[in-house]
């Protein structure tokens, strides 16, 4: 029989339990804010309902996905180290879980750079990236379902690396392209009327709001990609990969839900 090489607790398993505490925290925020957005805007369109119901359902299950993961490893496996390598279903697919809301995540943010810019070439460059990605991540899944050994994520290391550089790349660039073209809609004129005044109040938040977003979900990239190169045998770039779906579908949540404050804005009584 074979020797199993040693396990490090703290940089394995031990981190793919703090992912999970930090994925039900996030889990909770979009809950909360998944409430916000149905009690404020009722009167939304379908298809946007839609989208937010159905990326928090895939967001509960993929916590509910990694929950059960990690109980089987350090409960249910307990005192196996021949369990601890070997790999599960459900651990291995919790990636369909953070891919597909990314996309779909990504797919608002480039419909809003779409409406802001009618330029088809940018948007179909983005979207080419974020199909890549996307694309990239399916095979990573088909090739880890194919193996019965958890070590599958770390032979996967070069995809994984490349996959998030473009993630990163592609975040900062659709999220400085939306700011660029909220800039060129300000009035620049130094006598402004109240409601010029108001307008340019009203594009700097959606600014302040999209950099904000678009540099967590492209800081969260480069931490998993940070992690890859750190602890290339560990699981901690698992771990902080539970929680970058979370902060796509946050971030879509926070974006729409400012529509209130917007809209506060827009009928508050000039100054």
């Amino acid at each position: 029989m074979a020797t199993l090489p040693p396990v490090d607790m703290d940089t394995s398993f031990g981190a793919l339990f703090i992912g999970v505490l930090f994925s039900a925290f996030f889990q909770g925020l979009l809950t909360v804010q998944t409430y916000t957005y149905f009690s404020n805007f009722p009167t939304d369109s379908l298809w946007l309902k839609l989208l937010v119901g159905f990326v928090w359902i895939l967001d509960a299950a993929h916590l509910g996905i990694v929950s059960q993961s990690s109980y089987h490893y350090l409960v249910t496996s307990w005192g196996s180290p021949a369990a601890l390598f070997a790999a599960t279903t459900p651990f291995d697919v919790h990636m369909a879980f953070v891919a597909i809301p990314t996309l779909l995540c990504q797919s608002f943010f480039l419909y809003r750079i779409w409406m802001f810019s009618k330029n088809r070439l940018l948007v179909v460059f983005f979207a080419s990236g974020c199909a890549a990605v996307f694309a990239g991540e399916i095979v990573v899944l088909a090739r880890i379902l194919n193996s019965p050994d958890i070590s599958e994520f770390n032979k996967e290391r070069g995809q994984c690396i490349w996959l998030l550089g473009v993630v990163s790349a592609t975040d900062l660039l659709m999220s400085g392209t939306l700011v660029w073209y909220l800039f060129r809609r300000k009035s620049h004129e130094d006598d402004l009327g109240g409601a010029h005044r108001r307008t340019n109040l009203i594009i700097r938040r959606i600014m302040r709001y999209t950099v904000a977003t678009g540099l967590v979900t492209s800081l969260c990239a480069f931490a998993v990609l940070a992690a890859i190169l750190i602890q290339p045998h560990g699981f901690s770039f698992i771990a902080i990969y539970f929680v970058l779906g979370r902060l796509y579908t946050n971030a879509l949540l926070v974006n729409l839900n400012a529509r209130r404050s917007l809209r506060d804005a827009i009928h508050s009584p000039e100054d």
